[in-house]
Parts: structure tokens; C-alpha cells; sequence
């Protein structure tokens, strides 16, 4: 019977899996997938469990032999259950938990699965089982209680705890120790290159524009329902703004804040304008795409072309660029350490319209973009949607932001999380080496793990967006900062800062007109 029943799980899963690709429906498709992991890996536990039968003493034999079948459902079951709650527990409840919480958090999972396991294998008592889980449940939450107030008290915040916070992705707040800096902090007139700074807070749903002194000379804002920040932010020349709320639209706000336009789409990470005044935006959805006919659920990044009124005029999936740098180690490994979610192969963070052509390079019109997952960085063809260009594996760690120089060289944020200490480097596209570099002294004080931006200046200065610490400096060619900001939004309670995606310097002349408006 039981083996009847395993027979039928597996078919049925490999059917729905089959059904999930014809139909390139990724949900389908993840939970047959789980579902025939499950059916193959009870199969061999079921072998072992008939090796160990074989060699353990006849004692031990004999004492389950009538509960064999119950025992080996219920250890199987027992594992399987204790893997998907400590995942369940891990991502909703403790996602940013301490090393501590997060042992006394698997100890008790542990702990759990044992027990119920030992009540369901020896005579079954309903009233033990539900007051087990019921202390199971409380304890779970009372670690998630600790931990939320260990991370949000000031006391329990030391500086281990303010670098692991530090490194989490795109959160809103970051802890500092810095609560006393705020807006700007050091200013050289003399080295520092002029303009209004722009940049959007990582909690508000508003952009800020501010002088070199740190004071506000304008404002857009605009209240989406619900709390979702704006991520980033992109002035056109006539004023208007072009806003990202991460995975629900893309809108079109007006000097006075009035929207134009609103495009619902899981926009993400980077905008870019092209002189005839279209927009490309990075989006995403979940969708069934094929390697060499295997299927892969990928979280696909895109990119949307829209005209300047907001309609849509073309998509091109970026997947079907970089297809083939995939390798079957690579999907291999997908698959043992993601088989519940979609899979995020390239994590596209930055697109730019290069606005002239570079022989052996590019040419006006194609995409300069960023795959973070892939510590990519690539030139696309748009017309073509191949890849012309391409550096970074080997060189780059989860880089942000590369960005055209005015001498044909590229400018680029590596995070470089495994080393905890980020550079900017630039390098020459042709001969693919790098000609300059930043680094702090020492290197571990200049470090984002996630997000961060660079931005060339006119007077050859560098403006860096150092994200996870709400900070921006300027510095010139040889290191000496001209300029230092710190996001003036802090929580001092709790010794927490707004994080900033990416903070640019405009010089544009038709908005200095309308400031004078």
C-alpha cells in the first residue's frame, strides 16, 4: 500500500511538473518539482531504512518490526517538516536574527520535531500534542520578540550587530553610531565641484533637492497607499521627476508634485532617459524559461521602453542575453539551494543609454547594465539583444552602478561584500584594465554591502553613495573628500539611519530656471 502510494505521488509529480512546462507556469512547475524531491528522497530513505534493518542487532528488529512502515513515515516526515519550518521561521520571523537567536531557534525546532515524533510513534495523546505545539508556537515568538528588541535598543546594538545590519539587502534603516552627523558635515568650496544634489530617502515616499551648504530648496512628494517607499529617482530636463516604488509602478510627477502619469509594473533598481526622451526601466517577472531544455523558474529581469507620455513601446527580456554564460554548475546549484523560489540569476541593478559610439566597444544607443548575481557588467546590443561587452567575473564582487566617462571609461561601484570593504574603480573598456581606484584608509571604513552609486563630476572629482550608512562624500583624484553628507532622516531613539539608493549631482542649468521661479 505505502509503496502504491509513493508510486503515485512520484507520476503524479512528474505529471505536473510536465503540465507546469507546457503551460510555463512557474508556480506549477516549483511545487511538483518539490513535490518529486520529496517522492525520490523517501525512496532513499527507504532504502536506508531497510540497509540499517539489515545490519542493526535482531533485538532492534525485532522490537519495530510491526511499526516499521510508521517509523520510517514518521522519521521522513519528521525531517522534511523540520527543514521547511526552520525556513518558514528563518524568513518571517527571524530574517535578520543574531547567531545566538538563530541557534536557540533550530534547537527548538529540533527539539519540536523529536517530540512529536516520539508522541505519534508511542501512544497517541491529543491534549500532549497540542499543548507541545502551543509552547513550540510561544517560544517561537518570544525569540522573535528578543531579537526584534535586541536589533531596535540601543543597549543591545554593539558594533558586530551595526556591520550585520549593515549588510542586509535594501533595507529602509540601517543602524549607525553616527546619530550626531546629519545633512552636511564638511564642505571645501575650493575643491568641491558646484551643483544641486538630489536623492530620495530609502523610507519616504518623497525626493529632496538641496544645495552644497545641505539646505532644501525643493521638494517632490506624493502618497501611494500603503508604505512602500520611493527606491529611486530620475530628473528629466524640463523638471519632472521619473519615480520608482520597487514592484508596484513607475510614475511621472510634474515640478509641483502633480502626477502625469502612473505605470503599474515590478519596476526596480534604475531608470535611464535617452536624448529623444524615452525611458527605459528595469522590471521583473516570475516566469518558466529553458536552458538547453532544462527549466528553469527565473525571476526575469526586463527592460521597458516607454515614450515620454508613459506608453509602452517595447520589452526585452534580459535572460535571453546572457543564456548562454549559464553553465551546468551553475543551474546545478540553483536547483540544491533554491528549489522553493524563483530563481534570481542575474539581479540586474543599473541600465544607461550610451550616448556615443566607442569603437571596439559600443555604439550610441545600446545598454550599459549591471548583473549583480553574475558580477557582470556587459554592453547589449539592443537592436540585436546580444551581448557585445561584458567584464567582471572574477574581478568584481556584487558591483552597482557603472556609469560612461566623458573619456570612454568606465566608472563602477564594487560592493565587494566578502572582503567588507568596497572600492571604486575605473576602468578603460578597450584594455579592459583598471586605471584608478578608491579605497578608504583603512578599507573596511568605506563599505556598502548592498546598493551604493558614483558619479564623475565635471571638475574630475568622484560623488560616492556609500548606501547602508545614509552617506555621500565627494572626493578628488587623490582621495582628499571635498564634500560629506549624511541623511538628516534618524530614528536617535534607536540609533538608526535612513539608507540612500543613489544620490546625483545636476548642474543643469533649466533647473536652476525653475528654482528661480
Amino acid at each position: 500500500m505505502l509503496k502504491r502510494v509513493v508510486g503515485g505521488v512520484v507520476i503524479g509529480a512528474i505529471l505536473g511538473c510536465l503540465a507546469g512546462v507546457a503551460v510555463r507556469n512557474p508556480f506549477v512547475y516549483i511545487i511538483c518539482f518539490d513535490v518529486l524531491v520529496g517522492g525520490i528522497l523517501f525512496v532513499l530513505w527507504m532504502l536506508v531504512m531497510r540497509l540499517i534493518g539489515m545490519i542493526v542487532p535482531k533485538n532492534f528488529e525485532e522490537a519495530y518490526r510491526r511499526k516499521k512502515d510508521r517509523l520510517t513515515l514518521i522519521i521522513f516526515f519528521a525531517v522534511l517538516f523540520c527543514l521547511y519550518v526552520q525556513a518558514v521561521i528563518d524568513e518571517k520571523f527571524l530574517s535578520q536574527a543574531t547567531g545566538v537567536i538563530s541557534l536557540l531557534s533550530k534547537i527548538t525546532t529540533f527539539v519540536f520535531v523529536v517530540f512529536l515524533g516520539w508522541r505519534l510513534l508511542g501512544p497517541r495523546k491529543i491534549r500532549t500534542i497540542v499543548a507541545g505545539s502551543v509552547v513550540f508556537v510561544l517560544f517561537t515568538a518570544l525569540l522573535s520578540f528578543i531579537n526584534s528588541t535586541a536589533l531596535n535598543s540601543s543597549e543591545g546594538t554593539g558594533v558586530d550587530q551595526v556591520e550585520k545590519l549593515r549588510t542586509l539587502g535594501y533595507v529602509n534603516w540601517v543602524a549607525t553610531e553616527d546619530v550626531e552627523k546629519t545633512g552636511v558635515v564638511y564642505y571645501d568650496p575650493q575643491s568641491a565641484s558646484k551643483g544641486m544634489n538630489l536623492y530620495a530617502s530609502g523610507h519616504l515616499q518623497e525626493a529632496h533637492l538641496i544645495d552644497m551648504q545641505g539646505n532644501a530648496v525643493h521638494k517632490w512628494a506624493w502618497k501611494e497607499p500603503g508604505k512602500a517607499s520611493w527606491k529611486q529617482v530620475e530628473i528629466c530636463d524640463n523638471g519632472d521627476l521619473l519615480v520608482i516604488v520597487r514592484d508596484r509602478l513607475l510614475m511621472r510627477l510634474d515640478w509641483d508634485s502633480k502626477v502625469k502619469w502612473k505605470k503599474k509594473m515590478r519596476a526596480h533598481h534604475d531608470i535611464s532617459i535617452d536624448p529623444k526622451g524615452r525611458i527605459y526601466v528595469l522590471s521583473q517577472e516570475n516566469r518558466l524559461m529553458f536552458w538547453h531544455g532544462i527549466p528553469l523558474p527565473v525571476l526575469s529581469d526586463f527592460v521597458v521602453v516607454l515614450s515620454a507620455d508613459g506608453e509602452i513601446e517595447k520589452e526585452i527580456h534580459l535572460y535571453e542575453v546572457i543564456r548562454d554564460r549559464l553553465s551546468l554548475r551553475a543551474i546545478a546549484k540553483m536547483y540544491i539551494s533554491a528549489m522553493d523560489v524563483n530563481f534570481d540569476i542575474m539581479h540586474t541593478n543599473s541600465i544607461e543609454i550610451m550616448d556615443r559610439d566607442i569603437e571596439g566597444f559600443c555604439k550610441k544607443g545600446d545598454w550599459l547594465i549591471s548583473m549583480r548575481n553574475l558580477n557582470l557588467v556587459g554592453v547589449v546590443d539592443a537592436e540585436k539583444e546580444e551581448l557585445v561587452w561584458s567584464w567582471g567575473p572574477g574581478e568584481l564582487d556584487k558591483q552597482h552602478h557603472p556609469t560612461l566617462l566623458r573619456n570612454g571609461n568606465l566608472l563602477i561601484f564594487d560592493n565587494r561584500p566578502n572582503k567588507r570593504a568596497s572600492r571604486i574603480v575605473e576602468l578603460n573598456p578597450l584594455t579592459r584594465k583598471i586605471e584608478w581606484e578608491y579605497e578608504s584608509d583603512p578599507p573596511e571604513e568605506f563599505f556598502s554591502g548592498q546598493r551604493g552609486g558614483n558619479q564623475r563630476l565635471p571638475n574630475g572629482n568622484t560623488l560616492i553613495t556609500e548606501s547602508n550608512k545614509g552617506r555621500v562624500f565627494e572626493i578628488t583624484k587623490q582621495g582628499k573628500v571635498a564634500w560629506e553628507f549624511y541623511n538628516p532622516e534618524i530614528d536617535t531613539r534607536k540609533k538608526k539611519r535612513a539608507a540612500i539608493y543613489r544620490l546625483v549631482r545636476i548642474s543643469n542649468s533649466k533647473i536652476s530656471e525653475l528654482l528661480k521661479k
